[in-house]
């Protein structure tokens, strides 16, 4: 299986220089999806996951810490699309980038690997993103077996060289919640206590929500983007409040969108103690970043 992806670049504030991104176009984008039921031959699923390990070697190369390492105040989301990241400063901001993307339908997983190239620092402290959702109308099983595959998975993913921490990104609806706390349970006890998890959640999990507050993981990141039909009730909240978030602050960060920039001075103006005492803020681009948006991002959160 052949892979898109590219090795690390020295520091541009280091070097003094930048380094150019070769261009890479949609064509040449290739996911390779994998459908794997419960009772496939393990052979064939090792080898698959020995692959994807070498490959994200590539792009995520220098040693791997178990203890829960320090990150800087901000993250770089860097989804599915070829970024060159290589002009950030890794004192100022770290990568959490997406690495692949599970879809569940009945017993099966089927795996969408990361083809696009990354260029950042080699210092710079990255997070590997792992998106689960659900594929078309049948129903995912949740079952053990379906469980401890991704588990298996997800945890040797953390321990591709240079990958820092672990964030989940799974919108779990009321039916599959418990599938999902006892996914992050086996994935601590797999990594260890020391081991640093993230995982995504949905604005109101955290406003009138609870049920994240006790979960085994490190850092929870409400999504305050996107918010459809909660988004003016959130706001206000924001707008209105110095916390508004339930989850204990020493878990909280904050994720936002380039595409929603008002949400940061709702911060600044109304939720500031939030702002200033919350873990980090993740920040997500629409569009590639350029140099100029990552710049912009990176005043905008400053407090």
């Amino acid at each position: 299986m052949k892979f898109v992806w590219s090795a690390d670049v020295p520091s541009a504030h280091k070097y003094g220089q930048r380094t150019s991104c070769p261009h890479l176009t949609m064509a040449q984008r290739n996911s390779r999806c994998q459908d794997t039921a419960a009772t496939k031959i393990k052979s064939t699923i090792h080898a698959g996951i020995l692959r994807t390990l070498i490959t994200l070697s590539l792009v995520l190369h220098c040693s791997h810490a178990l203890a829960a390492p320090e990150f800087p105040r901000t993250m770089i989301w860097a989804w599915e699309r070829p970024e060159d990241l290589s002009y950030m400063d890794p004192a100022k901001a770290g990568v959490a980038c997406f690495a692949r993307r599970y879809r569940l339908s009945g017993e099966r997983i089927i795996r969408i690997e990361r083809t696009q190239i990354l260029r950042a620092p080699r210092t710079a402290k990255r997070i590997a993103v792992v998106r689960i959702e659900p594929l078309g109308k049948e129903e995912a099983a949740l079952s053990l077996a379906q469980r401890q595959q991704l588990v298996k998975e997800i945890a040797l993913i953390a321990k591709v060289p240079n990958v820092s921490g672990i964030q989940i990104d799974f919108d779990a609806r009321i039916t599959e919640r418990e599938f999902y706390r006892a996914l992050l349970q086996d994935l601590r006890n797999k990594l260890g206590t020391d081991y640093f998890i993230s995982m995504t959640a949905l604005a109101s999990w955290c406003i009138a929500d609870n049920w994240v507050n006790d979960l085994p993981v490190n850092e929870i990141v409400p999504m305050l983007f996107d918010m459809g039909a909660d988004s003016k009730r959130i706001r206000g909240l924001i707008a209105a409040k110095q916390n508004c978030f339930s989850v204990p602050i020493q878990k909280l960060s904050l994720g936002i969108s380039t595409k929603e920039p008002d949400i940061i001075n709702m911060f600044k103006n109304g939720s500031a103690t939030t702002l200033k005492n919350c873990q980090r803020v993740y920040i997500f681009s629409p569009k590639s970043w350029t140099r100029e948006s990552y710049s912009g991002a990176i005043s905008g959160v400053s407090f």
